[in-house]
């Protein structure tokens, strides 16, 4: 059974995260369960057209996912967040037709879409990292990282555009990643 969070357009439903402050980082649209803790792997949920947006004193996620298989994030648009698509410790998620601008490649940390496991949970993991992750058909603007991936094997991200960020792309602890087709442009740091 697919857990479904559908509107009805970009644009068209819009969640405001104006003013929801949160030091913790609770993100404004959240599927599976909290990453810094040991849960079961849930299954299948979608997140589908709409709008996320975010205020000066917005908590700093817009969409996040934790301990998930089979998330599937698209034709959504995020924006004003410091992170504004999260998953982490999670297997097989995709994001597709997804527009993320960020708070400016300025911002000291943050990144557009960002895929992590910082070592915590490693070998409740199959294989011991987070695999099949994808991209594809999306847009990452303004961010301090457009595509930040950690710890994950057999990721894919093509035709994406990636723009006016400190990195277009960053990798770390990654194996069996393909990335073609995608545009970086105008990364002050490095392109990937």
């Amino acid at each position: 059974c697919t857990a479904r969070l559908i509107g009805a357009g970009i644009g068209n439903t819009i969640l405001d995260g104006t003013n929801l402050a949160d030091l913790n980082g609770t993100p404004v649209i959240g599927v599976g369960n909290h990453p810094f803790a040991l849960f079961p792997m849930q299954e299948d949920f979608e997140v589908a057209h709409l709008s996320v947006l975010a205020g000066s004193n917005t908590t700093p996620q817009g969409i996040a996912s934790g301990w998930t298989r089979r998330a599937n994030i698209h034709d959504v648009e995020v924006v004003g967040f410091r992170f504004g698509i999260t998953i982490d410790v999670s297997t097989v998620n995709s994001i597709y037709h997804a527009r993320v601008r960020g708070q400016g490649a300025v911002t000291p940390i943050g990144a557009c879409i960002q895929f992590r496991e910082l070592d915590f949970f490693r070998s409740q993991l199959p294989g011991g990292h987070m695999t099949g992750h994808s991209v594809h058909h999306s847009t990452m603007e303004d961010c301090t990282v457009g595509l930040d991936l950690f710890n994950s094997v057999g990721a894919l991200a093509n035709n994406n555009t990636i723009k006016r960020t400190q990195t277009g792309v960053r990798l770390v602890g990654v194996a069996g990643f393909e990335v073609y087709q995608n545009t970086i442009s105008l990364s002050a740091l490095r392109g990937i």
